[in-house]
């Protein structure tokens, strides 16, 4: 069995250092990215950025080189620069949901735009900035864009594909296209931080104005779940033709009945129904199976339907629960199985 989880979620807002901090399965925090935000530089060290590349002042920064790095690095005081190089971030948890979207006028004049960017005018960034690791995007001019980071320096030899499109499901060190949404992605697995910059060419530092990120993250709920209620070790027979029991357990912060059981489900295979063909039920019941006097969901799974479609294999030794509450936020649970030779 599994306890109840409550995702802690803390918002980092680097260039403030304000830290706020909510339990709960869904928030919603807002942001202030500056233009001068440039997510080649998330998660460096400022002042590593600095000794590595000395700042200096070339009339036209050459293409091809990191000469193009030293006013986005230098002393903000010789520079004028507005703000830390390192870009604003919120912290994440792995699995999940976003909701992004963003309002406000950035850019470098004459071309300010909002976070959607300047229609049809595209300003690729140099490839000398994926050497930090961070790959390039395919993106207009002051588009809003995100790289989800774990909390390491990220790793050159690691730099994953460039993006020609939108995508819901970016990778680790991915730069992807928020703009002005709402879009909705995916927390890739090991990512902790999300960091938001302006699409630019290169020189981040001379541009103006700012857009203001609204998140909404939606992080999946682990609840306590029993296979086989009262059976200890829970076995389970692949020859059977029954069904197989799972309560979802109610706690005294948790009500079973905010659960969908429509969209409970072991690897894609639903609960299963019982009544006639015409108007088939959901095999489910509400009951306290394990006597804490709250009540439990109990929902039965086609043990066939299970084998058939390989949730279950001589092999496997745990199975996992999905749902969602009725307001769509994710759940899940897992618990052991031993898998028993037929009789």
């Amino acid at each position: 069995m599994k306890r109840l989880l409550i995702v802690l979620l803390t918002l980092a807002l680097l260039s403030g250092s304000t830290v706020i901090t909510v339990f709960a399965q869904q928030t919603t925090v807002t942001v202030t990215v500056p233009g001068t935000a440039c997510v080649h530089f998330a998660g460096q060290n400022q002042e590593d950025l600095e000794a590595n590349y000395p700042p200096t002042l070339p009339i036209q920064p050459e293409s091809g080189s990191h000469a193009n790095f030293h006013n986005d690095t230098a002393d903000p005081t010789l520079f004028d620069s507005k703000t830390p190089v390192v870009p604003p971030y919120i912290e994440v948890c792995d699995g999940c949901t976003l909701s992004i979207s963003a309002t406000g006028t950035w850019g470098h004049g004459p071309n300010l735009s909002g976070p959607a960017g300047v229609l049809g005018l595209y300003d690729a960034t140099h490839e000398e900035y994926e050497d930090l690791g961070i790959s390039l995007v395919v993106a207009y001019l002051n588009t809003l864009i995100g790289v989800f980071l774990t909390d390491d320096i990220p790793d050159p030899a690691a730099t994953p594909a460039r993006l020609d499109s939108p995508t819901t499901n970016p990778e680790l060190q991915q730069a992807f296209v928020i703009g002005a949404g709402p879009v909705e992605v995916t927390v890739p697995d090991g990512a902790t931080r999300l960091f938001f910059g302006l699409q630019d060419g290169y020189e981040w530092n001379n541009n103006l104005g700012s857009v203001d990120v609204e998140v909404t993250m939606i992080c999946p709920i682990e609840v306590e779940i029993d296979i086989k209620p009262s059976s200890d070790p829970n076995s389970i027979n692949m020859h059977s033709h029954g069904v197989l029991p799972i309560a979802i357990l109610g706690a005294a912060d948790f009500d079973v009945y905010t659960i969908n059981p429509e969209t409970a489900n072991i690897d894609g295979i639903g609960v299963t129904t019982r009544g006639s063909a015409k108007s088939p039920k959901l095999a489910i019941s509400y009951e306290d199976v394990n006597g804490d006097g709250l009540l439990d969901l109990i929902m039965f799974f086609n043990v066939q339907e299970l084998v058939e479609n390989d949730v279950l294999t001589e092999e496997t030794t745990e199975l996992m629960l999905q749902a969602e509450t009725n307001d769509g936020v994710p759940i899940w649970g897992i618990d052991s199985v031993r898998i028993v030779p037929p009789e």
